[in-house]
């Protein structure tokens, strides 16, 4: 895949993340939705947003080429980012969808240019991050009228769906590389366990976002946020390439054993959280790349599967009542439960390949 594809991708994820989160935020600022209606947005919007994914990547599998999936997304959005100040729980709804078809068109992109590597769904995920928070800071500042994004938004849509036509992630373009694709998705094999294999995964996926909440937590104001922020950014860039080059089950046992042991004080130490925050997301390249491994041909289906397990171990923190400092000897179990699980999960044979994926050696020759 063209970097510029992957590029186009990872800045429209930035986009799309940034807008959302500006837009409900900016919604409670400007007093356009009243207090009370407030917190149930919130959490009709992620479960929205992040809770369809897997339903609408299977339509998008069936029904629609990615190219078109990341351009309406990126279209609904900027829709939604359009009606929000006159009509905001209509706008909420367009917000929702385009979200989620966006996430999953993108990620089968990313997926489908090279199947069983975790270097490039890594790249993809990381600047949805600093969208999210950099959407949240000027949103509940009010900084300006959300209608400044749709524009950008749109102009992302059309630019986006023209170049990955061109590379031949459209619906109507498929035919020419139809073949390609099998011969590459044919070369990832998986366990005879996949059930237990998915679950494991999908553990390790609901157990990194609670932990994920629960580390910034002391250290969200100042320049605590967007230092976290940049660990984790740097954390999902970096992660799934050295994964894929010193092998999927040892960095993912050491980078979740580390974040184990720096969480037993990030309470009192900001470099302490980043380091943590950092190995936890260094995971989220392989824990995609090996969910999609499992359903060969439903790469945006398999994308949006995790999301569920994300909502799951986020659940905690969007109860009504504030959830009190999460003990860090809480979050070191946590740690060591998904290092384990990795560790049963990404089993390798005797010939050192990843038996889950057979693309992605556990030491990449």
């Amino acid at each position: 895949m063209p970097l510029y594809c992957l590029g186009i991708c990872g800045l429209g994820h930035f986009a799309i993340d940034f807008g959302c989160a500006f837009t409900v935020l900016a919604l409670h600022a400007h007093g356009a939705v009243a207090e009370q209606w407030y917190f149930t947005m919130i959490v009709a919007y992620n479960l929205l947003a992040f809770g369809s994914q897997a339903l609408v990547g299977s339509l998008v599998d069936r029904w629609m080429g990615f190219a078109e999936g990341v351009g309406l997304g990126l279209a609904l959005t900027a829709f939604g980012v359009a009606l929000a100040v006159s009509q905001p729980f209509t706008a909420l709804a367009f917000l929702g969808c385009g979200n989620a078809i966006f996430h999953v068109s993108a990620g089968g992109v990313v997926y489908r240019a090279k199947p069983g590597r975790a270097g490039g769904p890594g790249i993809f995920v990381a600047p949805g991050g600093l969208g999210l928070v950099t959407g949240i800071v000027l949103g509940r500042q009010g900084a300006f009228s959300p209608l400044w994004i749709a524009p950008v938004l749109c102009m992302l849509a059309v630019c986006s769906y023209r170049l990955l036509y061109i590379n031949k992630y459209s619906f109507i373009g498929t035919t020419s590389d139809e073949k390609l694709t099998r011969e590459r998705e044919a070369q990832v094999t998986v366990l005879p366990s996949q059930t237990a294999v998915l679950a494991l995964l999908l553990l390790v996926v609901a157990l990194r976002s609670f932990a994920g909440f629960a580390l910034p937590a002391p250290w969200k104001a100042g320049q605590g946020l967007w230092l976290l922020a940049a660990a984790a950014f740097a954390g999902k860039a970096s992660g799934g390439f050295l994964a894929d080059r010193f092998g999927w089950q040892p960095v993912c046992n050491w980078v979740l054993t580390a974040a184990a042991l720096l969480s037993l004080v990030h309470n009192i130490s900001l470099p302490a959280a980043c380091g943590a925050l950092f190995c936890l997301q260094a995971t989220t390249g392989v824990t995609l790349a090996g969910v999609q491994a499992i359903f060969p041909g439903k790469s945006a289906f398999a994308f949006g599967l995790p999301c569920l397990a994300l909502l799951v171990g986020a659940l905690p923190f969007y109860l009504p009542e504030p959830l009190g400092p999460i003990p860090p000897v809480l979050l070191v179990g946590v740690g060591l439960v998904a290092a384990l699980s990795a560790r049963v999960a990404l089993t390798t044979n005797s010939k050192g390949d990843l038996t889950c994926t057979g693309d992605a050696p556990s030491v990449l020759r």
